[in-house]
């Protein structure tokens, strides 16, 4: 997450060596599938259920209720949590979290979202105990 890393060569073969195990995982699951998956269930998300949760907006107090008190927490004070939490709060989250879902489930099933909790928990919790910053800044 930091910008010296952008030069160093073992974070890149790290970060090419994790998306080649990745490619492999997933040939494999593929291919024990039956190496069937296809356009038919592309084509089913896209069309059902991004029309289902715009056509039931019900969703929006549901994601209300779970989401904002710890967004509050989240935001409060930003600039001093940790920069991994903080750079996914602001790219994870909205990019591969709730743009995601929209289109690939169904949005009043909130356990479809639970691991936006990973990342707003943890900013909340340096909200609430402010200490904590301090603790990880000496370390």
């Amino acid at each position: 997450g930091k910008r010296g890393n952008f030069k160093d060569k073992k974070v890149w073969l790290n970060a090419v060596l994790l998306t080649v195990t990745f490619v492999i995982a997933y040939v494999i699951i593929y291919l024990l599938r039956g190496g069937s998956a296809g356009n038919d269930e592309v084509v089913w998300y896209f069309t059902k259920d991004a029309a289902y949760n715009i056509a039931n907006p019900n969703f929006i107090i549901l994601w209300a209720v779970l989401i904002l008190p710890l967004l509050y927490y989240g935001i409060k004070d930003l600039k001093l949590k940790p920069d991994f939490l903080r750079r996914n709060l602001l790219t994870v989250l909205p990019g591969f979290y709730i743009f995601a879902i929209f289109f690939i489930a169904r949005m009043r099933e909130i356990d479809k979202a639970l691991t936006i909790f990973l990342i707003l928990i943890p900013l909340a919790v340096f909200s609430l105990f402010p200490s904590l910053i301090k603790q990880t800044e000496k370390t």
